[in-house]
């Protein structure tokens, strides 16, 4: 894993801050709302629907209904600000939904990967449902982990798309276990190379019984096959040597 320098979000520059209402300039202000886990925009008189950016949220909530769920779930406008944020989005990144309900969601994305979200949403654009696309993100303290996202259009009651919902799991133990087993692999692999075996054509003297090697070197028999195999070499004399060299033969045990 590397680490790289991250701005955190801060909520106060665009979620719970006090304004005018434009349609009746009565004072509104935003306040947390727990049990949704959205921020509720409220006035002096009732109380509006819950929503950010546009979005009902607790609507698209219901929709997702993932907080319990381990994995990230994350829902976003098409602009790229962060409209929900569930537990599990919590304990991979490390943002509280307080710090980053009405923020982008750029801060979660390395330098190295920002052209990924508009390629993504031209692909939504299309129609598509993507999974399993395996990329790094950045947490809040500026690490980043493997995450596999799985990414679908939110859409109104006419089909138009307004949204984007984004599943993300942590995949980080299983990127180091992955990586694990390529290193074994790569280091059985190398064992293996360093096995000597012998196979093919031999070009060998017929005269003197010299091996011809691949560097095109002549090499005593027991020379060449002693680097080529794990075989290793005594030695003796035949009993048709003795008789060729010493003029006898020798008796051997056993024979008539």
């Amino acid at each position: 894993m590397t680490r790289s320098s991250a701005r955190p979000w801060t909520a106060s520059s665009s979620v719970g801050t006090a304004g005018q209402s434009a349609s009746s300039g009565t004072p509104r202000r935003r306040s947390w709302d727990s049990r949704a886990r959205c921020w509720s925009p409220t006035t002096a008189r009732t109380k509006s629907p819950r929503s950010l950016h546009g979005f009902d949220v607790v609507s698209v909530w219901n929709t997702l209904r993932l907080d319990s769920s381990e994995d990230a779930i994350i829902g976003k406008t098409l602009e790229g600000i962060v409209v929900s944020w569930n537990r599990g989005a919590e304990r991979i990144f490390r943002y509280t939904a307080e710090e980053v309900l009405g923020q982008p969601i750029t801060a979660l994305i390395p330098p190295d990967r920002s052209d990924e979200e508009p390629k993504v949403i031209e692909r939504l654009r299309r129609g598509e449902h993507i999974e399993h696309f395996d990329t790094m993100r950045r947490r809040k303290d500026g690490e980043e982990i493997a995450v596999s996202l799985t990414i679908s259009p939110i859409k109104d009651e006419a089909g138009t798309i307004i949204g984007i919902s984004k599943i993300a799991r942590d995949i980080s133990e299983r990127q180091r276990a992955k990586e694990e087993l390529e290193r074994l692999v790569r280091d059985l692999m190398d064992a293996l190379a360093q096995v000597k075996t012998m196979k093919g054509l031999l070009p060998i003297c017929s005269s003197c019984k010299k091996i011809r090697s691949d560097e095109n070197y002549w090499k005593n028999i027991e020379t060449y096959i002693e680097e080529h195999s794990e075989a290793s070499f005594t030695h003796g004399i035949c009993p048709d040597c003795v008789q060729k060299l010493y003029g006898y033969q020798p008796k051997i045990e056993g024979k008539r």
